[in-house]
C-alpha cells in the first residue's frame, strides 16, 4: 500500500451500524459539509453544511457529555470506525465512534506524564502514539486499547507516517527520522535530517517529505532557515533539500504545517505566505500572501484547506488558485471537508 494515511481517512466517515438508540449524525441536504475545529479550550467540531454555510452541528463532541471533549485538541485521526482525538495538556487520547462521537475509551497517558502529539496505524490491530516529551512509542493493541509496549527511538517524537510494515517517526529533538520495522518493532535505521523535523508526508514517488524548522526554533541554538528534506523510503537516504523561505530574513520564519498533494506537491504556510515545494524537483515557489495556522490536503474533493482567524481558504492543489473563501464566525484551528 504506497499510502496509509489517517489525515486522509478522517475525510470518510461511515453513516451505518448503529443501534436505534443511538443519535447519528446523518448528512442532510448539501452537496459538501466542512468540519471545522475551533481553536479553543475546550475545543468544539463544528459541522456546516455547504454551500449555504449554515451550521448544522456547534458541537459534534457535545454527546460525550457537558464539558464536551473537555480540553484543546490538537489533532483528529480517524482510523476503521473510531476516531482518535488528541489532546495534549490533558495527555490523553479520546477514542469516539466515527459515527455518533460517543466515547469508547480514553487512552489516559497522565500518570506517566508523556504528552500525544500524534497517533498511525500499522495494520487493524496495532497503533503507535509518539509523544513530545518522550523517546518512546508506545504500541496500542487497539482491538483491546491497551499498550502493549514500548519501543525506544529516541528524543521528541512529534510526528509519524506508515508504508507497508515501515514506520517512520520523525525525531525532533535528535534531528532525525527513524525507521521502525513494524513486525518486530524495532529500529532498523535512523536518517539525519536537518534541525527540528516536526512534519512528515509520504509522497505519491515512495519518499518521504520532512519538514524542519531549523535551528533556534525549539532552543536556543544558532537560528537557520526551515528545510524540506526528501527522504528515500527504499535507499534511506536524502535524495534532495530546498529552503522553504523565500523571505529576505528567512531564519526567523516559522512552519505552521505542511500538505502534500497527489502531484507531489508540498504546501507550507509560514508566517505571512503560502510556499509550494516541488517534492520531485526540489524547488519551491511563491502561491499566495496569507496568515493561515493550519493546512489539510482532501484528495477526494482535490482541495486544500487552510484555516486563518475567522474564514477558510480552498485552494486548487494542482494549480494553487483561490477556490473558494468561507467566513466563519469562529477561529479554527483544523479545518476538514467530507
Amino acid at each position: 500500500m504506497k499510502r496509509l494515511c489517517a489525515s486522509t481517512l478522517l475525510l470518510m466517515f461511515v453513516l451505518a451500524g448503529c443501534s436505534p438508540t443511538e443519535t447519528v449524525f446523518n448528512a442532510p441536504e448539501s452537496d459538501w459539509q466542512l468540519l471545522a475545529l475551533t481553536d479553543e479550550s475546550p475545543s468544539r467540531l463544528v459541522l456546516l453544511d455547504q454551500p449555504s454555510n449554515i451550521v448544522s452541528s456547534d458541537n459534534l463532541f457535545k454527546v460525550i457529555g457537558a464539558s464536551g471533549i473537555g480540553g484543546r485538541v490538537s489533532k483528529i485521526v480517524s482510523f476503521r470506525e473510531y476516531v482518535y482525538v488528541i489532546l495534549p495538556e490533558q495527555r490523553k487520547i479520546e477514542v469516539l465512534s466515527s459515527v455518533t462521537y460517543q466515547r469508547k475509551t480514553t487512552l489516559d497517558f497522565s500518570a506517566s506524564g508523556k504528552t500525544p502529539v500524534d497517533i498511525i496505524f500499522a495494520n487493524a490491530t496495532t497503533g503507535y502514539i509518539a509523544f513530545s516529551n518522550s523517546s518512546v512509542l508506545s504500541v496500542v493493541d487497539v482491538t483491546v486499547f491497551k499498550v502493549a509496549l514500548d519501543i525506544e527511538v529516541g528524543q521528541g517524537p512529534i510526528a509519524l507516517a506508515v508504508q507497508d510494515n515501515q514506520v517512520f517517526c520523525a525525531l525532533q529533538r535528535d534531528n532525525s527520522v527513524a525507521f521502525i520495522d513494524s513486525r518486530t518493532n524495532t529500529v532498523a535505521a535512523k536518517i539525519p535530517v536537518p534541525q527540528a523535523p516536526t512534519y512528515m508526508k509520504l509522497t505519491v514517488g515512495g519518499n518521504l517529505a520532512v519538514l524542519s524548522l531549523g535551528g533556534g526554533k525549539i532552543d536556543n541554538s544558532p537560528r537557520t532557515p526551515g528545510r524540506v528534506s526528501i527522504v528515500s523510503i527504499s535507499r534511506r537516504v536524502i535524495l534532495g533539500q530546498t529552503a522553504i523561505s523565500i523571505a529576505s530574513d528567512s531564519t526567523s520564519e516559522l512552519p505552521r504545517g505542511m500538505a502534500v498533494t497527489e502531484s507531489d506537491f508540498a504546501y507550507i504556510p509560514l508566517s505571512k505566505t503560502l510556499i509550494r515545494v516541488d517534492t520531485r524537483r526540489y524547488s519551491r515557489s511563491l502561491v499566495m500572501d496569507g496568515k493561515f495556522s493550519s493546512i489539510n490536503y482532501n484528495p477526494i474533493r482535490t482541495e486544500l484547506l487552510l484555516a486563518d482567524s475567522a474564514s477558510c481558504t480552498i485552494l486548487n492543489p494542482e494549480t494553487g488558485e483561490l477556490t473558494s473563501k468561507i467566513p466563519l464566525s469562529f477561529k479554527p484551528n483544523i479545518l476538514m471537508s467530507r
